[in-house]
């Protein structure tokens, strides 16, 4: 997860799907391109709208395991980010 300073907001991967691709591709290009994580079995747990009364879009939620780092290359936009490890409960 990132966390935005000043605010110890949480923020997962994920920025949307780009032309033609599907969801679970998304999501694994996501991971690696926002957190340098590689995952070996990726699992739909749900589709969600945030704000049901006005998102036009569907939010996919996975859980990805079998997971390798590697080192994280941040672009200027990310430079103020953080990212940690946060156990669910």
């Amino acid at each position: 997860m990132d966390l935005l300073p000043g605010y110890e907001v949480p923020m997962r991967p994920g920025d949307g799907c780009e032309p033609d691709e599907d969801p679970l591709a998304a999501a694994r290009r996501e991971l690696v391109e926002e957190a340098s994580i590689r995952a070996s079995e990726v699992e739909l747990l749900t589709m969600m709208r945030q704000m049901p009364a006005s998102a036009r879009t569907r939010e996919h939620l996975y859980l990805a395991r079998g997971l390798s780092t590697g080192e994280h290359q941040r672009d200027a936009s990310e430079a103020d980010m953080e990212l940690r490890w946060v156990a669910l409960k």
